[in-house]
């Protein structure tokens, strides 16, 4: 500290301000120490590896232990690092941002960057090591402090003289949303004084952006947008976030470099608002060029998740099922991929165990709800959950707003002959840019068009030629405007209504107003007008507020001007009730099927399992019958099944003396299905049958979607392609069938059926049982049913005791073939096929 204090460019500093002020030097000196004192920080070794390990300590608790970082981007930074002082500027997302970023450098050998960060955060404990690990504990308001103001600029300027990093968001406070908040200039602000001092190079700005699939902070975040306090920091609300953590599973994180950006190289940034500008001084448009090109270049930087894709499927539906979700994130995706194809996050992994990953994240979380079970399962916001939902949404938004401006554009030009279309579209697009303008960040006018010309040209190829045709706009697989924009609407309708109600010349109290707007919100609500609950949450009405002062409604409002803005809305919103419309009653069968990198990342692989499949002739009239164990699934779904209810305690005495005399019958050489299945039915008799249903769910969870062969689900989604039946046809109960053919969208069950009255189980089965001529008998009923020309079907099975069956249909497959059906194929000449996983 004392080094700092009595460089020559501090003392030079402090006699400058004391000249201001009119006072002696020793007059200030005593406050002028305090402040440095108090944000004084240093790197101490043993500081920095408690540090670390307890940054570590913190972030894997709740979060897979490897954090998703790209490669190439890791070894740039590590050069600048070398050569340059680095100011990391980050998102805010949750308090674990910055413990993040310091594991990821410090695991890859960089030094850990003075972090800064509220007093608020000072706390017993945390504070002291903090300090002693490069932590700088600054006010929230210095506003009026010319000595604090002083103290931070020159000892922010000391350390960039000794080449130091930092890091902290740039944004001030965490998102509450889930979108990037407006830039708060003050930190940016001293560190580029700081570089001004040196060389304009002197300091590289490199955005760092950080997306979880969950946040353990957003329960409390959205809870404050309606109103809620927010809880003060301390040692026990620092000791309670621990816990909390280690009591979840928030899934992955991942961290992207944007380019790195320097204040001399800063370019020609995005056209800032007038109105936007008046929140800052005159004297910063260089610093407001940098703030947004750093928030630019972080947005490009920024991946999305899964959640926020499934989140933002189901915000347009509601309720969907994991096959309509599946498809609807498959778009979403491709969109995304359009604008930028690193965006999207493991594309090696399948897409449908990246949806069920992420589903099964945010049903834990109680973000998503699951309804029904077996093949009947759907999936839904429940309403205490809902702003929780958008947070989630919210962050892919910016990926998918330009989509969404074409939507609308496209339908103000179809909805009545105009003579100029071209003219009309662009006019409506630049309407819709002014109108968003608190609310997403652009580019230039110049590149804003290009972007959109780029997205429309790989929409409709001759988009220009067809201005004006709802085709182009109807031919579109999914709509997101509805989905993103409409919130954002309801909420300046509010304001709208709320600036209607005051009275003339009625100071603006803005506090006051906003609280006018959330009651006048929820009424609105009940009466049906205003369906999107964020609507009426702050950061909302904040930026509506915003927007009404903008268009001259809050001082001195024209009454003419407001109905221009009522209308306006109006008719925007009237859009996207009909592209809400159309989402909800187009029919899906009429979309594509999903492509050969959706189902298994190695084309190569599942060419050679579907190439038979691919060449089939079309129709329903075909089926394609699968076996369960090891032919969709690696292993026996009975053993999961089993275990799992003896685990559970759940199991009675009877229930397990039958399970055993069952395999004892099984070792004696019995090897009659049906003695088995009715030994093991006895067990259970008087058992609820709503029991083995959420059982069944809870398998499958945890045992058995990580085992379906993603060459499986290829050749099931090559037969479901062709329009072909395709159908489970295994000796197991419903309980452990049902969902796998959720997963696989196989909607046609044939499986042994155990008998139940009144909820509960009888102990019996209903015969015949599903195995042998079981599995015979059932396919000739779903051939009968259907009409299916069973010389024209295929049945996949790995064992010889489904002989009658294969023995039937005109295409056996051996899968995974067994010892002697394995013999058999060989005999017979049919074809044989072995999964890798398998």
């Amino acid at each position: 500290m004392e080094e700092v204090l009595n460089s020559p460019h501090f003392q030079k500093a402090i006699a400058e301000l004391a000249q201001s002020l009119g006072k002696p030097i020793e007059s200030i000196m005593p406050e002028v120490e305090e402040c440095l004192k108090e944000m004084y920080a240093t790197h101490n070794p043993l500081g920095d590896f408690i540090g670390m390990i307890g940054s570590q300590f913190l972030v894997s608790r709740g979060y897979d232990h490897v954090i998703d970082v790209d490669q190439e981007q890791l070894r740039r930074v590590a050069e600048l690092v070398r050569s340059h002082s680095v100011a990391f500027v980050i998102t805010h997302k949750t308090y674990l941002d910055t413990f993040v970023l310091s594991v990821v450098l410090g695991q890859n050998y960089m030094p850990i960057p003075y972090t800064f960060g509220g007093i608020n955060m000072s706390f017993m404990g945390l504070g002291q090591l903090g300090r002693q690990a490069g932590a700088i504990f600054i006010r929230r308001s210095f506003k009026d402090n010319d000595v604090y103001k002083m103290v931070l600029r020159q000892y922010i300027a000391h350390l960039v003289r000794h080449k130091a990093s930092f890091m902290w968001a740039l944004e001030g406070t965490r998102s509450r949303t889930g979108k990037l908040l407006w830039p708060k200039l003050g930190i940016l602000k001293y560190m580029m004084e700081a570089s001004q001092q040196l060389r304009r190079d002197s300091v590289k700005y490199v955005p760092v952006s950080i997306v979880y699939d969950l946040i353990p902070d957003v329960h409390s975040m959205t809870a404050e947008r309606t109103g809620s306090e927010k809880k003060p920091e301390s040692l026990g609300w620092f000791v309670n976030y621990i816990r909390s953590m280690m009591s979840g599973d928030y899934g992955r994180i991942t961290l992207r470099f944007g380019e790195p950006v320097t204040l001399a190289e800063t370019p020609n940034v995005p056209e800032v608002d007038m109105e936007i500008q008046a929140r800052y001084s005159s004297d910063q448009i260089a610093l407001q060029k940098l703030a947004f090109e750093l928030v630019h270049q972080i947005n490009r930087a920024t991946p999305v998740t899964t959640t926020s894709l499934v989140c933002t499927a189901l915000l347009s539906k509601f309720a969907a099922s994991k096959a309509e979700i599946d498809r609807d994130v498959a778009q979403l995706i491709t969109i995304v991929a359009r604008r930028d194809p690193k965006a999207v996050l493991s594309p090696e992994v399948v897409l449908r165990e990246r949806v069920g990953q992420a589903l099964e994240l945010l049903v834990k979380d109680g973000v998503v709800e699951r309804k029904g079970m077996g093949l009947d399962v759907r999936y839904t916001i429940p309403p205490e959950s809902y702003l929780m939902a958008v947070y989630y949404s919210n962050m892919a938004i910016h990926h998918l707003v330009n989509h969404a401006f074409i939507e609308l554009s496209l339908l103000h030009v179809a909805a009545k002959e105009r003579p100029k279309p071209l003219l009309s579209f662009w006019a409506e697009m630049m309407r819709l840019r002014d109108l968003f303008k608190f609310e997403f960040y652009y580019p230039t006018r110049p590149q804003f068009s290009d972007e959109i010309e780029a997205e429309l040209a790989l929409i409709a190829p001759d988009w220009e030629a067809r201005l004006g045709e709802t085709a182009v706009l109807q031919s579109q697989p999914l709509y997101v405007a509805h989905a993103i924009l409409a919130p954002y609407i309801e909420a300046y309708r509010v304001v709208a209504f709320a600036l209607q109600q005051r009275q003339p010349g009625e100071p603006f109290d803005e506090e006051r107003f906003i609280q006018h707007c959330i009651a006048l919100g929820e009424e609105l609500h009940w009466q049906g007008e205003v369906q999107r609950l964020e609507a009426i949450s702050r950061p909302f009405l904040v930026n509506g507020i915003h927007l009404a002062r903008n268009r001259g409604l809050i001082d001195n409002p024209q009454p003419q001007a407001m109905t221009s803005f009522l209308r306006e809305l109006d008719k925007i919103g009237g859009q996207l009730h009909t592209l809400q419309s159309w989402t909800l009653t187009r029919d899906k069968d009429h979309l594509p099927p999903p492509s050969l990198a959706e189902i298994l990342p190695e084309t190569a692989v599942a060419e050679f399992v579907i190439q038979e499949v691919a060449a089939a002739p079309e129709g329903t009239h075909i089926g394609a019958f699968f076996d369960l164990d090891r032919t969709l699934i690696e292993g026996f779904s009975a053993k999961e099944f089993f275990q799992e209810r003896l685990f559970s305690r759940t199991m009675t005495t009877r229930e397990v003396v039958s399970q055993f005399a069952g395999v004892l019958v099984y070792a004696i050489g019995n090897r009659n299905f049906a003695s088995l299945a009715a030994v093991s039915a006895r067990g259970v008799s008087g058992t609820p049958e709503s029991a083995f249903m959420e059982l069944g769910e809870e398998v499958y969870r945890k045992h058995l979607a990580d085992k379906i062969y993603p060459e499986a689900r290829a050749l099931v989604q090559a037969h479901l392609a062709k329009g072909h039946t395709v159908a489970i046809v295994s000796a197991a109960t419903r309980y452990q069938v049902e969902p796998v053919a959720r997963e696989l969208n196989i909607h046609e069950v044939m499986c042994t059926r155990m008998e139940v009255q009144n909820g509960r189980f009888t102990g019996k089965i209903i015969h015949p049982p599903c195995w042998g001529e079981g599995k015979a008998y059932a396919a000739n009923q779903l051939a009968a049913t259907h009409n299916l020309d069973l010389a024209q079907s295929y049945f996949y099975t790995d064992s010889a005791e489904d002989l009658p069956l294969l023995e039937i249909v005109g295409r056996p497959r051996p899968l995974n073939p067994d010892a002697e059906l394995d013999k058999i194929a060989l005999e017979r000449g049919w074809p044989i096929q072995r999964f890798r996983s398998g």
